[in-house]
């Protein structure tokens, strides 16, 4: 199943992002330090979400042209990760620690993929850490096939 928008908006995912790609040579935005916009580098990555998952059902709800990958489609469930792109191709992860490793409420991990394959580890690795898919055997075969251990 593709990652699917969250019900609450609503606009498709692809949409939102080729939008943003088609005017992005006019206007950049600047989100924690970050200049982003790149809808280019979502769209890849979005295609990107639907191979590896063609049978988990995965929700994108965003913000400020962020991508958060939640597991149930409702914008008050967690935000378990949350992905940004820069313009220079960088991608920006966030994933949310599972509630009884966390030193305090919200507590988050985060790092920077300089690539599109980099990327699909981070993302494997963030779905493997906050613990919003246990159990799943899509993810666990990539994760074997990965070696990323589960």
């Amino acid at each position: 199943m593709p990652i699917i928008r969250n019900s609450d908006q609503s606009e498709e995912l692809e949409a939102l992002y080729q939008s943003l790609s088609d005017r992005e040579s006019l206007q950049y935005k600047v989100l924690n330090g970050v200049t982003i916009g790149s809808g280019q580098y979502m769209q890849q990555l979005l295609a990107l979400i639907n191979e590896l998952f063609p049978h988990t059902q995965l929700w994108g709800l965003t913000s400020h042209y962020r991508l958060v990958v939640q597991n149930a489609d409702d914008w008050r469930a967690d935000w378990l990760i949350i992905i940004m792109a820069g313009i220079e191709g960088t991608y920006y992860f966030e994933y949310l620690l599972p509630a009884a490793s966390r030193p305090w409420p919200g507590a988050m991990v985060r790092g920077e993929a300089s690539t599109l394959a980099d990327a699909k580890r981070y993302l494997l690795i963030a779905m493997r850490e906050c613990g919003g898919w246990v159990a799943n055997t899509e993810l666990a075969a990539h994760l074997q096939e990965n070696r990323l251990g589960l």
